[in-house]
């Protein structure tokens, strides 16, 4: 450590070196240079040049920066309460599938199909805070069911397999994604026992015993 680092510490620490260390260390040469301190928290911006833009520049170059805007932050909690109670209002239809608007079109090629099926509310705006992101790689389908239909599981488990089959007789190279919340995990698996033979990736959050 060089003598002006060492003299530089009462700024930085409120230390201030005795001059038998200062002699010590002025004997041995030395080993960090001045600009190697840390001074308000700026530790390592300064290269040998003492250029702080190319140490900027180096970080840049690392690729940290995103790839695309994949809405993080974008939307919140409000945002899925405010959807809910659209949705909750009774409108008489039967179940039925829906693609969120916030999902677009999928940036990639013959992208796999993700079916989010909902839990007891049956809202199926469960993935809100993902829409964005999950529709750059997927095409994103939700089940929604009405707040007084009363379609048994039974019932519920017909419109997926169905939903299911259709889609693989169109494209049965293409992955089939079923992401179940709650009680929707317990319809993606009772639809994946019952269709051995279709590509099926399961996805269960708090699926229940």
């Amino acid at each position: 450590m060089s003598i002006p680092a060492l003299r530089s510490f009462p700024a930085v620490y409120g230390v201030k070196p005795t001059a038998r260390l200062v002699r010590h260390h002025s004997r041995l040469g030395g080993g960090l240079r001045a600009s190697s301190v840390a001074v308000n928290g700026e530790v390592g911006l300064r290269n040998r040049s003492g250029k702080k833009e190319d140490a900027v520049k180096e970080e840049k170059d690392r690729g940290l920066e995103p790839l695309y805007d994949d809405g993080f932050g974008g939307v919140t909690v409000k945002d899925y309460f405010a959807a809910a109670r659209a949705l909750c209002k009774d409108d008489g239809g039967p179940p039925r599938w829906f693609s969120p608007v916030e999902c677009g079109q999928p940036a990639v090629e013959d992208a796999p199909l993700l079916l989010f099926l909902p839990g007891t509310d049956g809202v199926g705006m469960g993935l809100i805070l993902h829409h964005k992101s999950l529709g750059k790689a997927f095409e994103v389908r939700c089940l929604h069911i009405p707040v007084n239909d009363r379609t048994p599981f039974e019932g519920l488990l017909q419109i997926v397999e169905k939903s299911i089959q259709y889609e693989h007789d169109l494209s049965p190279n293409r992955p089939i994604y079923l992401v179940g919340d709650s009680f929707g995990g317990c319809l993606a698996l009772a639809a994946a026992a019952r269709n051995p033979h279709i590509d099926l990736v399961l996805l269960l959050v708090n699926p229940g015993k």
